[in-house]
């Protein structure tokens, strides 16, 4: 949140400064809306209204008659709006006009006037949800609007009250004509229906219901078939069985079918064996096997096993046979079913073709009968006027001051909202092509230091000569008072030596000025202060403080003069290096020169000393000073830095290892100054 505070303070604050810009553009946008609008042609425009409504049920003289009704409003609508700006009727409408009117409306003759050039100028529109058409027409000329839209109203009602009866005497016409073919077709298919009926008299006892039809038969019949169905699942498991003891032809196979059932006669059989096998053995031991008795027991044994045989042989058989009449009968009633299913077919379509023969006839007869109230109706209304239109309202002659266009006030509003809309965005787009530092944002995203603090715009209008002299001239100022404030962090720094170098990425940038006057500012907190003029290429401090002694800096480094001959006291715990015999070469000049010696020397002397240096950006001789331990303060100006030129520096400083102490933002407008000055001109000066 407090982040969006801050970029929303920022935007308005970006606004504020370009007030003035702003105001020029939304300027020149109202002097250009006044001047667009008092160059257009005046306009006027005027309306007349009619009403047409959709044909629909209406009581004419006691007699109800049902005319054509559209439910679909809106196509309705849209057809008469496209019928009445059609080509049509804006031919009819130039051909009625006056060939002075089309001179003085069209600026053309008659004969050139085109239908688009009408159809532009005339507007159609309709009234929602109601059948209320508006006839606009635009023109320069306010009486000839009035003329036109009445006259094209006239035109349409004339043509839609012709072109209804001329409809209505069509209908008649088709009517007319169709309806002996409809009489003569409504008693074929009665004819057609009869006949059906004579030769089908038991169909009227039919509907289409299915329950009308006898299926009782075929309900039966596949009752029966279910049934016999059910009984051969299992004799056909019998069957099989006993076709696969018949194949091996041992009457022990034919015993052993699980399903075998003994009859009395069978029963009797095996019995009479057995006790003929029982005489047989009992009579083994008393007779020879040729004895006439043994010869009849043997004998009535083997008739009673062939009979044995023959009797097991008989229910296989009947077991088949009771299969193979199932299967017999379930083909008879299948046929029987079939049959009674054609038949009952054979009935339904009977039914149907009488059902098609019963909706032809009505199909005619209805067809007859709405020819017939159609003719009626026809016949009923012919004789009446169209009145489903009417005029609603006559168009009027507008004022000369009722204008329709240009409609000044809003051209005059749209202008200025558009010039306050387009001065904020060239407002905003100027900030993001925009590649100075702007705060203490952009300069964060660039380097990681702290800001020492921010000068407010020192106006050299005001202050004149004493622009280096601000604190010490101007004590009670907002200026003196943000000097204070820089002084203040830099004493409040937690480092022993107090050796800083003042540059900048670029000329102009304000480092001299802030030099001398953070110098002044600290020398009045009681500490003993050297500010050193270590800009040999163009000097400043000596003409700001008015000396004029010629030796300095650059002869104390080339040890040409002894350094108590060379400084100057400026003021109580202030003095000063001016720069001195500048040379061919500065920066080799320094760079051969025993700086760190003559630093150490000046650090027991003094508690801080500050040098004025060339800007880093165009000249490296910062950076021999920063090698020998001084502490860089690198000076950028708001809204002038380019970040390009300080990510150079920064680069620079990086590659060699050396690292800012701080920043100090400056200002170069007014506008940035406004951030914290509002406070200290409370007190004022």
């Amino acid at each position: 949140m407090e982040n969006l505070n801050l970029n929303i303070r920022y935007y308005l604050e970006l606004l504020y400064r370009r007030k003035w810009f702003i105001a020029i553009i939304f300027t020149i946008f109202v002097v250009g809306g006044v001047l667009y609008t008092s160059k257009q042609t005046r306009l006027y425009k005027t309306t007349a209204a009619l009403s047409i409504t959709p044909p629909q049920k209406r009581n004419i003289a006691g007699i109800e008659v049902q005319e054509e009704f559209n439910a679909h409003m809106q196509y309705f609508v849209n057809t008469q709006k496209q019928i009445l700006q059609g080509e049509g009727t804006m031919r009819l409408l130039v051909e009625r006009l006056d060939d002075d009117i089309c001179r003085e409306f069209f600026g053309k003759p008659k004969e050139q006037v085109s239908i688009k050039q009408v159809q532009r100028q005339i507007a159609i529109s309709y009234r929602r949800n109601t059948y209320i058409f508006e006839v606009g027409v635009i023109g320069k000329q306010p009486q000839h609007c009035a003329t036109i839209a009445n006259l094209l109203v006239d035109i349409y009602i004339e043509e839609y009250k012709r072109n209804q009866k001329s409809s209505q005497n069509q209908v008649l016409k088709f009517l007319n004509q169709g309806l002996p073919e409809r009489k003569q077709s409504l008693a074929e298919a009665e004819e057609r229906l009869k006949e059906f009926e004579e030769n089908h008299r038991n169909i009227l006892f039919f509907t289409n219901s299915e329950n009308n039809f006898d299926t009782t038969q075929i309900e039966k019949l596949l009752d029966k078939i279910q049934s016999i169905n059910v009984e051969l699942l299992t004799k056909k498991n019998n069957y099989d069985k006993c076709a696969i003891a018949r194949k091996k032809g041992t009457l022990e196979a034919i015993l052993r079918l699980e399903f075998f059932r003994e009859s009395e006669l069978l029963s009797n059989l095996r019995q009479r064996e057995f006790e003929l096998q029982q005489k047989y053995a009992e009579n083994r031991l008393r007779y020879q096997p040729e004895h006439r008795t043994m010869v009849w027991l043997k004998k009535s044994i083997t008739n009673t096993k062939r009979k044995i045989e023959q009797e097991a042989r008989l229910f296989v058989h009947r077991e088949e046979q009771e299969y193979l009449g199932l299967v017999y009968k379930k083909q008879q009633l299948e046929q029987l079913l079939q049959q009674e299913k054609k038949k009952l077919l054979k009935q339904r379509q009977i039914y149907i073709d009488y059902q098609h023969a019963k909706r032809e006839y009505d199909v005619q007869l209805n067809t007859y009968n709405n020819f017939m109230d159609k003719l009626k109706d026809i016949k009923a209304i012919s004789g009446y006027e169209v009145n489903n239109i009417r005029r609603e309202h006559k168009a009027l002659a507008p004022a000369k001051n009722d204008i329709y266009r240009p409609r000044a006030l809003v051209n005059y509003v749209m202008s200025g909202f558009l010039g306050i809309f387009m001065g904020i965005l060239a407002v905003f787009l100027l900030e993001s092509l925009d590649d100075t530092i702007q705060n203490e944002k952009d300069m964060r995203e660039l380097v990681d230091v702290p800001v020492f603090g921010q000068i407010p715009f020192i106006s050299k209008r005001r202050y004149g000569k004493d622009i280096e002299k601000v604190v010490t001239n101007y004590s009670k100022s907002p200026i003196a008072e943000a000097f204070r404030s820089l002084s203040l962090n830099v004493l409040l720094m937690e480092n022993e030596q107090k050796i800083f170098a003042v540059t900048s990425p670029w000329a102009g940038d304000g480092k001299t000025v802030i030099t001398t006057n953070i110098s002044q500012t600290i020398a009045k907190s009681g500490k003993k202060v050297l500010l050193v003029d270590a800009d040999l290429y163009k000097p400043r401090i000596s003409s700001s403080f008015d000396i004029s002694q010629s030796l300095g800096f650059a002869d104390l480094i080339q040890d040409k003069v002894k350094f108590e001959d060379v400084v100057l006291k400026l003021e109580d715990n202030l003095w000063c290096l001016p720069a001195g015999t500048l040379p061919e070469d500065p920066h080799q000049t320094i760079y051969n020169s025993e700086l760190q010696k003559i630093l150490q020397d000046l650090a027991e002397k003094y508690d801080y000393i500050i040098f004025d240096t060339p800007p880093v950006g165009l000249i490296s001789d910062v950076l021999l000073l920063a090698n020998n331990g001084a502490k860089i303060f690198l000076v950028v100006t708001v809204n002038k830095c380019k970040k390009k030129l300080l990510r150079n520096v920064l680069r620079r400083l990086d590659v060699l290892q050396m690292s800012l102490q701080g920043t100090i933002f400056n200002s170069k407008s007014k506008d940035v100054s406004n951030m914290d000055g509002s406070y200290y001109y409370y007190y004022g000066s």
